[in-house]
């Protein structure tokens, strides 16, 4: 979990974060926009896909230094997390988004568009702070601005990586476990 960083105040850069297959349903074109509009933005994607030149050339028509890292092996991730400064999760629409609850639980503070399912389940209900409409990257450029602020981002992160943990596999199985034991007791209290 991160703590604040005395450092953070004064780094120059506001490290993003992106993990997506680089296909026009993720909106990574949003995220790019977005960071356009911004000064000290470093931005890196992570992932490869068939929109992957188009999006080093509207980066580069944007004048905007982003790194495109390419595919990188699952077990590398957590490292890349700890890196960034901020997640952001652009889809049109997913279902889910299991890079949200990986990005929660590294203690990132995560940036979603409204069409990602995990995003509305698992962040807080407080949507102002972390949600903007796919294609608004004007709203999305907003939130990153106020992601610079480190006490922001550092309750952001205590608060997701929270809520993760809540919500994790290992959660969820402990509560089916109460949920048996008291089943198992009320039908042995009610036999006898």
């Amino acid at each position: 979990m991160p703590e604040i960083d005395p450092q953070s105040t004064s780094r120059p850069l506001l490290r993003v974060l992106v993990v997506a297959k680089l296909h026009e349903r993720e909106n990574v074109e949003t995220v790019l926009r977005a960071c356009a509009q911004l000064a000290d933005v470093q931005l890196l994607i992570v992932g490869d896909g068939p929109d992957r030149k188009h999006l080093e050339d509207l980066a580069s028509s944007l004048e905007l230094p982003a790194q495109f890292a390419g595919y990188v092996p699952y077990k590398h991730l957590p490292n890349i997390m700890r890196e960034a400064d901020v997640f952001v999760h652009a889809p049109r629409s997913e279902p889910w988004g299991v890079s949200v609850q990986e990005a929660m639980a590294s203690g990132l503070p995560v940036l979603a568009s409204q069409g990602v399912g995990s995003a509305t389940e698992l962040l807080p209900s407080d949507r102002t702070e972390w949600s903007f409409e796919p294609y608004d990257d004007g709203k999305l450029a907003q939130l990153l601005e106020s992601m610079k602020d480190p006490v922001r981002r550092y309750r952001h992160s205590r608060s997701n990586h929270a809520r993760a943990l809540e919500r994790s596999a290992d959660a969820a199985v402990q509560l089916m476990m109460e949920q048996l034991v008291t089943t198992r007791e009320r039908i042995v209290n009610s036999a006898s």
